[in-house]
């Protein structure tokens, strides 16, 4: 059965559409919007995204060769499912290369950055409140203060690891995991404030491992099987 995912996706205008139409997609997978073993058609997305097949088909490829998705007979693919040990590789790398991130941002953060990331923590912890899907907010909030690292190429890095554990996220949200993220967040901020570059590393690092745990409890041994 195809995925029902009629109100995640964005229309695309026709500008750049090849890219537009994959950064959309992405978007969406990285926001757990969809969950993990959906399935979604080419004729299918391009009818909810409002374009032809020939953009969506370009799209799904690349993250064909990315490893986000796999086929699933003609015109099909599937989201991935991770292994267990490949969650634990992706967190290993996640902790390394945010936490470096999160140092190096706290170290170029102006007062006009830190009030940014305060907006985007209050919508971040409004959406919880209100029981609309926070983890948008979530995604926009770590990605917020890693570009203040100013290391493009680390942070490229950095968005394909979060597309991998996208899909993941959509039970974490499921959970209620995002009540684990506010006071880190929260932590965050405050170390930022006094360029506490450890200290807001330490907060990171906090955040992704509570994450973890809820998401690790669910996951199955063996990459592709299903989630109980």
């Amino acid at each position: 059965m195809e995925a029902q995912t009629n109100k995640a996706f964005r229309r695309i205008s026709h500008e750049t559409l090849n890219e537009q139409v994959y950064q959309e997609i992405r978007r969406v997978i990285m926001a757990g919007l969809l969950q993990p073993g959906s399935v979604v058609t080419i004729r299918g997305l391009a009818a909810q995204l409002g374009t032809s097949t020939m953009p969506v088909r370009d799209a799904l490829r690349r993250l064909l060769a990315e490893r986000i998705l796999v086929m699933d007979g003609p015109r099909r693919y599937r989201l991935r499912v991770l292994s267990r040990g490949e969650f634990e590789e992706i967190l290993c790398l996640r902790l390394s290369l945010e936490g470096e991130l999160t140092e190096l941002a706290t170290l170029c953060a102006a007062q006009q950055d830190i009030e940014t990331l305060n907006q985007i923590q209050r919508r971040f912890e409004s959406s919880l409140k209100s029981g609309d899907n926070f983890l948008e907010a979530n995604q926009d909030f770590h990605f917020a203060l890693y570009a203040l690292a100013q290391r493009p190429i680390t942070l490229s890095l950095v968005r394909s690891l979060w597309m991998q554990v996208g899909p993941l996220l959509n039970h974490y949200r499921m959970q209620q995991g995002g009540e684990l993220a506010v006071e880190h967040h929260r932590a965050v901020l405050a170390a930022l404030k006094k360029r506490n570059a450890p200290a807001a590393r330490a907060a990171i690092a906090a955040d992704l491992n509570d994450a973890a745990r809820v998401i690790l409890d669910e996951l199955p041994a063996g990459a592709d099987d299903p989630l109980q």
